[in-house]
């Protein structure tokens, strides 16, 4: 996400050179140059990276990109953007563009990701061993803190300083 949020500031830089030369180009001419020098980029395998926690990233270069086509003052709030722009929001470009891959692998039965589309599998795995051999439910504070069989002395800042006692003691966990 970070190269690619740099790629989009590389190519708003070029819009910025065509909408600020002396002449000026148009909107008419801005939006079609935005959306195949920065939305391309910026929407290459949406489908895949859309739920990232860092889509703020591309999100930022692709605001910048609608405040140079729309001609608006840094002032202007986000929500209003798309209007002037004629562009619709980051989010509902990748929702759409996520909604278009999955109706397209929903119509085809032999292709191998349609099970895990339509029925996806559980977002957690269940724990195999719930409880701790001790008895108690195993937790991490538990298994480090408190658990007759396998308490590191010193805790778990003894573990984060990891010196060799706190080493030796995760080397030879077995659970």
């Amino acid at each position: 996400m970070t190269k690619t949020a740099g790629k989009l500031k590389n190519r708003n830089n070029l819009l910025m050179k065509l909408a600020g030369s002396t002449w000026g180009a148009s909107a008419h001419t801005l939006r079609p140059s935005a959306l195949a020098l920065c939305y391309s980029a910026a929407e290459y395998c949406a489908p895949v990276w859309s739920r990232s926690a860092h889509t703020s990233k591309v999100d930022v270069q692709l605001n910048s990109t609608m405040w140079l086509i729309s001609g608006t003052l840094r002032s202007t709030p986000l929500p209003w953007l798309p209007v002037p722009s004629d562009i619709e929001p980051p989010a509902l470009r990748r929702k759409a563009a996520t909604d278009k891959v999955v109706d397209k692998i929903v119509k085809h039965d032999n292709w191998p990701i349609q099970p895990d589309i339509l029925s996806p599998p559980l977002l957690r795995l269940t724990s195999r061993k719930p409880l701790c051999p001790c008895g108690e439910t195993q937790t991490m504070s538990h298994i480090i803190e408190s658990c007759p069989l396998t308490k590191l002395n010193g805790g778990l800042s003894r573990l984060h300083s990891a010196d060799e006692d706190a080493v030796s003691w995760l080397t030879s966990y077995d659970s």
